[in-house]
């Protein structure tokens, strides 16, 4: 009987040695961004457009440096548009941070946005890892 026991109490060791090894899993949401050409944008002059583009450049760099954008880029089909992945509280914060895209602003793109979740630590693009 003092076999059994030892046997037992060997078990019940080894599985909470080897539980405080596995790392806990804890799933993050982040926010994907598809812009998205608009078919209806308005014809404007080319300085105008590219004016339209240094400023949807600069927003990217402003959401970046506050730790909001973690990964952008325009997609490499003839189809136009891009993403963003966002790093914020809320929908609601991310539709503003679209909405104040100047690129929105001036009816050049559309956007969708989908709530996405990933496992904490295999979204390696935040700044800082």
């Amino acid at each position: 009987m003092n076999k059994f026991w030892i046997a037992f109490s060997l078990v019940l060791l080894t599985t909470y040695i080897y539980s405080q090894d596995e790392p806990e899993f804890k799933m993050v949401q982040y926010y994907f961004v598809e812009l998205i050409r608009n078919p209806d944008k308005p014809q404007i002059d080319s300085a105008e457009v590219m004016k339209i583009q240094e400023g949807h450049m600069q927003n990217m760099r402003n959401m970046a440096e506050a730790g909001k954008l973690l990964c952008a880029g325009p997609f490499g089909d003839n189809n136009g548009g891009g993403i963003w992945i966002l790093k914020v509280d809320s929908y609601q914060e991310a539709e503003e941070l679209c909405k104040q895209d100047p690129a929105v602003i001036n009816k050049r793109l559309n956007y969708l946005i989908r709530p996405w979740w990933t496992s904490e630590g295999t979204f390696v693009l935040e700044k800082g890892e």
